[in-house]
């Protein structure tokens, strides 16, 4: 007759209660920074895609009205004092970026869809004169949610860089500038680009377009996609 011994030993139940102890502590701690990352990248991709978006649209409208700077489009000839302002945008803006709807009203009004009152600095500092920049005129959301504040009429009349902002993530929070919030340039052939890249967002003095939260300037971060871009497109702040 063959004995057959089994000598395995069956764990105990506190070392599988320990073990179990050990994974959700490793879990916690790994997780957020996994799920934070992940959030990153997302932010990062609507970004590119955004700017890509943009600068094709313009440069298809530029191509299309045989201009080669776009201060001479159509969609700038816009006057804000005619009635028919909102649909003369509309008309133009929607023929290339067949965008998904589109807002023309005062900033009060735009807090029904939007928390104009409650936008952030990069620092956690709210800043209601930042939602009066974004909803003070004309914005439309493009189809995937993102919002966009173009450059209007009243702005190429200005000596400066072309600029404006998008928020990624439109009306769903943190609603926040440097993390869905952020600020471009176009230039006079319709190139959109991280507004603050090559540097300009590393203010030494922690003011105006600084991508840092250890400041108090009332501008803080509106040059982080600078930074993301100078970064290698990463957000490592």
């Amino acid at each position: 007759m063959i004995n057959i011994t089994n000598n395995s030993k069956a764990f105990t139940l506190a070392e599988v209660l320990i073990t179990l102890g050990i994974i959700g502590v490793v879990a916690a701690m790994t997780i957020p920074t996994l799920i934070a990352n992940y959030q990153k990248k997302v932010t990062v991709t609507k970004l590119q895609k955004t700017l890509s978006v943009m600068s094709n649209g313009y440069r298809l409208m530029m191509a299309e009205e045989g201009v080669e700077n776009i201060k001479n489009l159509k969609v700038f000839k816009c006057n804000k004092s005619d009635d028919n302002y909102k649909e003369c945008l509309d008309a133009n803006f929607g023929r290339v970026f067949k965008f998904a709807k589109s807002y023309y009203g005062t900033f009060s009004d735009a807090s029904s869809f939007y928390p104009v009152y409650n936008i952030k600095l990069l620092n956690g500092n709210e800043n209601s004169l930042l939602g009066v920049s974004i909803f003070g005129d004309y914005i439309f959301w493009l189809s995937d949610g993102v919002l966009v504040s173009p450059v209007l009429a009243s702005d190429v009349n200005v000596d400066v860089p072309l600029s404006g902002f998008i928020d990624v993530n439109g009306a769903s929070s943190p609603n926040q500038v440097g993390h869905d919030i952020f600020y471009y340039n176009i230039n006079d052939e319709g190139v959109f680009t991280p507004y603050g890249a090559g540097g300009g967002w590393d203010d030494t003095a922690k003011n105006l377009d600084y991508c840092g939260d250890d400041t108090s300037a009332w501008s803080a971060g509106y040059a982080c996609a600078g930074r993301i871009f100078d970064e290698g497109w990463k957000i490592n702040y």
